[in-house]
């Protein structure tokens, strides 16, 4: 029986193949996160309009719209989202792009489900870090207001904690040419939409390349 708890955060699936959206939200729905997905850059653009997320899975050719200019217009819709460049090509230039554009890592398909799975958890942590600081200089300035003056205690609390180091990148790129190709689990009947499934596996399913 599978212990690994639930976990939090609110994810952003954007690519153009319904087989890569279906098989990365089972994944994740898997390990208690909750999961959207958008087929199109305007799709992606809308859903951002109405909803908040921590993160996103971004593909980087999303038919005739390249992955790196919806990148840099998530970057202004909601710059707290950490955001990772999904791609099928692994070259070096592709991730100096990404990461120039704003891009927190990218991930290179096919990939496991448990390279998502960390590469989800790390980025979702550096998010929660950043989130409890943003609180932190909230209250620090709360309290500054209030007695007119910095307190030399909550000074260094606050810069303690911008010191605080963060998750390394966790991109496929460092790992072998040809990364396992791990069996997906998807529900055991179809157009279970976005139910959970049954925790015994069922068909294999694979990242494929875009």
């Amino acid at each position: 029986m599978d212990q690994t708890p639930e976990l939090s955060g609110r994810i952003l699936l954007v690519d153009d193949e319904a087989a890569i959206l279906r098989t990365f939200r089972y994944c994740l729905e898997d390990r208690g996160y909750t999961v959207v997905t958008a087929a199109s850059a305007a799709q992606a653009e809308s859903i951002l309009q109405r909803q908040v997320f921590d993160l996103c899975f971004l593909d980087l050719r999303l038919g005739e719209d390249n992955g790196l200019d919806v990148l840099a217009h998530m970057r202004v819709v909601a710059p707290w989202m950490r955001v990772v460049i999904v791609t099928a090509h692994s070259a070096v230039d592709t991730a100096v792009d990404a990461m120039q554009a704003g891009a927190a890592d990218y991930l290179v398909k096919p990939c496991s489900p448990e390279q998502l799975r960390l590469a989800a958890a790390k980025q979702l942590e550096v998010r929660q870090m950043a989130a409890r600081l943003e609180a932190l200089e909230g209250e620090m300035q709360k309290r500054s207001d209030a007695l007119g003056s910095n307190s030399p205690m909550m000074m260094g609390v606050l810069e303690t904690a911008r010191q605080s180091p963060t998750p390394m990148p966790t991109s496929s790129s460092s790992a072998s040419p040809a990364p396992a190709r791990a069996s997906w689990r998807t529900p055991s009947t179809p157009g279970a939409g976005g139910r959970r499934r049954p925790s015994s596996p069922s068909t294999a399913r694979h990242c494929r390349p875009t």
